[in-house]
């Protein structure tokens, strides 16, 4: 709502994102910002266009938990990365750091992966050598791809007990 807008505006003000400089603000400090919004489900164009911008130029900086975080983070919102992104993150996901991570984070990671519709091939080898119950990524949905949101609408309520008591 207009809360997360006057947020979102007045972190970009005071920050200095909207300025060709970068932040000093550390890249996990970022990750956490755009985790927040993703926590409310709230999306801030803006907001997250500078800091994929910052986090394109400080990519060297950015842990493998705040990565996790911030996949985890987008693909809540629905949010694709801007491709020189996504090639950074493919790059990193590709590299041996899957190792270090847990069997919860990497979880996050395959599923924010797949509903962003990106495709890793040594996550997902990876992932079926730790767990090799989990589903493969290419048989669940797909993923969102560029265009592709997923479909929400108002929930069915039950019927009451007293139209149902007709249908016996």
């Amino acid at each position: 709502g207009p809360l997360f807008e006057a947020c979102a505006a007045s972190y970009l003000r005071r920050s200095g994102l909207e300025a060709v400089t970068l932040p000093t603000a550390s890249t996990e400090l970022l990750v956490n910002v755009i985790h927040a919004f993703a926590k409310v489900h709230h999306f801030h164009a803006d907001l997250f266009s500078a800091i994929n911008s910052v986090l394109i130029d400080r990519f060297d900086e950015v842990s493998m938990t705040d990565l996790v975080k911030y996949l985890h983070a987008i693909s809540k919102v629905e949010h694709l990365p801007p491709p020189p992104l996504q090639q950074r993150i493919l790059e990193r996901l590709e590299s041996d750091k899957l190792n270090t991570l847990g069997v919860f984070d990497l979880l996050k990671v395959a599923t924010a992966v797949r509903r962003l519709g990106i495709r890793v091939p040594s996550l997902e080898s990876h992932v079926s050598v730790v767990l090799p119950h989990e589903n493969d990524s290419s048989a669940v949905g797909g993923g969102l791809g560029p265009g592709r949101r997923l479909k929400r609408g108002p929930k069915k309520r039950r019927q009451s007990a007293r139209k149902r008591k007709w249908t016996w």
